[in-house]
């Protein structure tokens, strides 16, 4: 058993909330990179209002330049530029925890890579065999469906589904408690990803129960709560607007779409510093089990 006890998930919170507070003005400008998508979205909404787009027009005109700036925001441009904001915050929240936080916050280029090539690595870990998964039980619905001669072959497609979203649930849930601290081992120690990945494997041996609820639990409760203030606001916001968005006021469509926006740029703001803080702490903890 390891000599150095976990941090507990009331003192990850409690520190990340400390952290946080005492650092909020450096951790939200590196905060609002993550919002780059969501500005994308926004331009795209005050170039072509969703309340002035039909179905027929969305993909001309105007509706054209929304889809460029949607898929610029999320699929290129965002990615690139959450991936400095990740770097850049994982860097600054471990110096803070470890007391070495740097004036200026420079990762080089090579590192940079390494967070794109980390990200790609963990989207494939999950999204590949989770759809190979569910694929085998989709075609034999598909080829029932076609058929319609062979009652059977469509129980055993919804079996094998259900029996596929459980499998994928498990592996889900390991898989993301082994990776979710890569990016934090890539940088503090300048590993490769396998050989982070693989660093964190034996890190995590023994202990993966207790590693599953520090990385998930903080998450949740500040997810939650962050999400519950939203929700509530924007529920005022639209009640305020009700008689304008049932009459199909565009004014008043817009408003509230506008609000929605500000919220989640304010939930951006406040989640992100807060969880990468609970990481950096539950790293720190590993490390010093060494």
């Amino acid at each position: 058993m390891p000599k150095y006890s976990l941090i507990s998930v009331s003192d990850q919170l409690h520190g990340a909330w400390t952290l946080y507070k005492a650092n909020i003005k450096r951790l939200t400008l590196i905060a609002c990179l993550f919002s780059v998508p969501m500005l994308f979205s926004v331009i795209g909404e005050i170039i072509a209002p969703t309340a002035s787009l039909g179905e027929t027009n969305f993909l001309t005109g105007q509706g054209t330049i929304r889809f460029i700036l949607d898929i610029l925001g999320g699929v290129i441009v965002g990615p690139l530029i959450t991936v400095i904001g990740v770097g850049l915050t994982i860097h600054l929240s471990l110096g803070l925890v470890r007391g070495t936080a740097p004036k200026k916050l420079v990762l080089t280029a090579k590192e940079y890579l390494q967070l794109l090539i980390t990200g790609l690595v963990k989207f494939l870990l999950v999204a590949i065999p989770v759809i190979l998964v569910f694929v085998p039980g989709i075609i034999l619905l598909v080829v029932n469906a076609d058929t319609a001669k062979i009652p059977l072959l469509s129980l055993v497609g919804i079996a094998y589904i259900v029996l596929s979203v459980i499998a994928a649930l498990v592996y889900l849930l390991w898989v993301s408690t082994i990776v979710q601290l890569t990016e934090f081992v890539v940088l503090a120690n300048n590993q490769t990803v396998i050989a982070s990945m693989k660093y964190l494997r034996t890190k995590i041996r023994g202990q993966f129960w207790a590693i599953f609820g520090r990385i998930f639990i903080p998450k949740l409760l500040i997810g939650l709560t962050a999400a519950f203030a939203v929700i509530v606001i924007q529920a005022l916001f639209s009640f305020a607007l009700l008689e304008g968005i049932s009459s199909g006021n565009p004014a008043a469509i817009q408003l509230n779409i506008y609000v929605g926006f500000i919220l989640g740029f304010i939930l951006i703001l406040f989640t992100g510093p807060l969880i990468y803080l609970a990481d950096a702490l539950l790293f720190d903890s590993l490390e010093k089990q060494s």
